[in-house]
């Protein structure tokens, strides 16, 4: 979740705070949201850590599950050139990234946008992909989803982006909020926000990697949603004010990314997010 999305102002892996009681700022003028990653086999710097363990590289501060307040959730696209050398391919530099799934960011000059809109990109698209036979060219450029949430148990902010492996959990839980949502609106005449749901965030190992994990979705208690209330009314302070162009995004934390086969062609239909 970048800046240009959120109108929250996002550290860099450089500048976070060590201390992780200081690790959110909550102030007047802004937001200051933690990355957390995944640990994998391949995560570089982590060795005392886990696989399969949730950590923010800073503070090294570890969870292997977090009950999420959600504040906001996203489709996200991003492309890099492809190498035969994976060692390369893992540092090379994005060069088209999309933080709602449906068209890239502009004015950014390390990006290179690749078409107006993700629907029409041909690096997005499945058109020379047989399913019946698995055969064919699949899309070069990669879903993702990014979640923005407060953990329960400390207050703090965290954005965790799922790539890869993690995409599909993702767009299952977030479809089913939304599903959900919907059922509650034809009952009471009001749409919830994403900000009425908890979920419970843990990992668990897939083919090739650990994938993220979301069990145990719920409503806020109304003491819960007193509780996190101001947090969540200063997110959306912060996005009604965000500027009407798009952000330049800060750098975010580098994390070995482990591919593995698409589920399925991209459902471009435009939906109302929750």
């Amino acid at each position: 979740m970048a800046a240009e999305e959120t109108g929250l102002t996002v550290l860099n892996n450089n500048t976070q705070i060590a201390e992780v009681e200081d690790n959110g700022n909550w102030g007047d003028d802004e937001v200051r949201p933690q990355y957390i990653q995944l640990k994998q086999e391949l995560t570089e710097g982590m060795d005392d850590v886990p696989n399969g363990t949730f950590f923010h590289r800073a503070s090294g501060q570890t969870w292997k599950e977090i009950n999420m307040v959600v504040l906001h959730m996203s489709k996200t696209r991003q492309w890099k050139p492809s190498s035969p050398d994976f060692t390369k391919m893992k540092n090379e530099a994005v060069l088209c990234r999309s933080r709602n799934g449906k068209t890239p960011v502009t004015n950014d000059d390390r990006l290179e946008p690749q078409a107006k809109d993700c629907a029409s990109c041909p690096k997005a698209s499945w058109k020379g992909y047989d399913k019946k036979t698995n055969t064919g060219p699949k899309p070069v450029c990669d879903r993702g989803f990014t979640f923005l949430f407060l953990d329960q148990e400390t207050n703090l902010p965290y954005i965790y982006d799922a790539s890869g492996q993690g995409v599909d959990p993702s767009e299952v839980v977030y479809n089913l909020v939304r599903e959900r949502a919907k059922l509650v609106k034809a009952k009471t005449g009001r749409m919830p926000s994403t900000f009425d749901y908890v979920l419970t965030m843990s990992s668990e190992k897939a083919k090739k990697a650990y994938r993220v994990k979301f069990t145990a979705i719920r409503q806020l208690t109304p003491e819960d949603a007193a509780k996190f209330g101001p947090y969540y009314k200063q997110f959306v302070t912060d996005y009604a004010n965000r500027p009407s162009s798009d952000a330049v995004e800060e750098e975010q934390p580098q994390e070995t990314y482990v591919s593995e086969e698409d589920a399925g062609e991209v459902i471009d239909a435009e939906v109302t997010e929750v």
